[in-house]
C-alpha cells in the first residue's frame, strides 16, 4: 500500500506505544507542526492545498490519540499560500499558530492566529472562614489568600478584586 499525507503514532517516555495511529490529514498534506498539554492532549498543525492553494490546518486531539472535532483552516484570510505552519500551546483550548505567507495585511511575511477559549468565566477561590461585616463600612478584606484563575488573562501578577453586590441581589 502506498500511504501519503500526516500519520502520527503515540509513545510514552519510556518508549512504550501510548496509543495506535493517528491520521490527522490525508492526500497532499505535509510539513506537520504538534504541541502537546499537560494532560496528553495535543493540536496538529499542517499544510495541505485547499481551494486556495496552501492552506494551513489545524486538528485537535485526545490525550488517547482520538480526533476532537474536526480540521480547520487557521487563517483568516485565504489568498495566496499559507506554509509551513508551527504551534505552540497551553492546552488544546489556548495555542497560537504562526506560518509563512499570506496573513491579514502580510502577504509575504510570517503571520499568527491566537486561538483561546471564547470569554471563560474567572474562578474565584476562597480559602477563608466566614466574615463579619458592617453594612456601609470601610472595605472589608475578604480572604488574603483569593485566588483568581482567568484562562484569556493568565498572568495576573498583584491587584485587588474588588466584589460588589445589588440590592436584593
Amino acid at each position: 500500500n502506498t500511504f501519503s499525507g500526516v500519520w502520527g503514532r503515540g509513545y510514552m517516555s519510556d518508549g512504550t506505544q501510548r496509543y495506535s495511529w493517528f491520521y490527522p490529514a490525508s492526500g497532499d498534506a505535509t510539513s506537520p507542526s504538534i504541541a502537546m498539554a499537560g494532560d496528553g492532549s495535543f493540536v496538529v498543525v499542517y499544510q495541505k492545498t485547499g481551494t486556495n492553494e496552501l492552506e494551513a490546518y489545524a486538528l485537535k486531539h485526545d490525550a488517547d490519540g482520538s480526533e476532537n472535532g474536526s480540521a480547520f483552516i487557521v487563517p483568516q484570510t485565504l489568498v495566496s499560500d499559507q506554509t509551513a505552519p508551527s504551534i505552540a500551546l497551553r492546552s488544546t483550548d489556548h495555542f497560537v499558530v504562526v506560518w509563512s505567507g499570506n496573513g491579514v495585511a502580510d502577504n509575504k511575511g510570517v503571520s499568527a492566529r491566537v486561538f483561546s477559549p471564547a470569554n471563560t468565566a474567572p474562578t474565584i477561590a476562597l480559602t477563608g472562614s466566614a466574615l463579619n461585616y458592617t453594612e456601609g463600612a470601610a472595605a472589608t478584606v475578604l480572604d488574603a489568600s483569593a485566588t483568581l484563575i482567568d484562562a484569556e488573562s493568565p498572568n495576573f501578577g498583584t491587584g485587588t478584586l474588588t466584589v460588589s453586590f445589588a440590592a436584593n441581589g
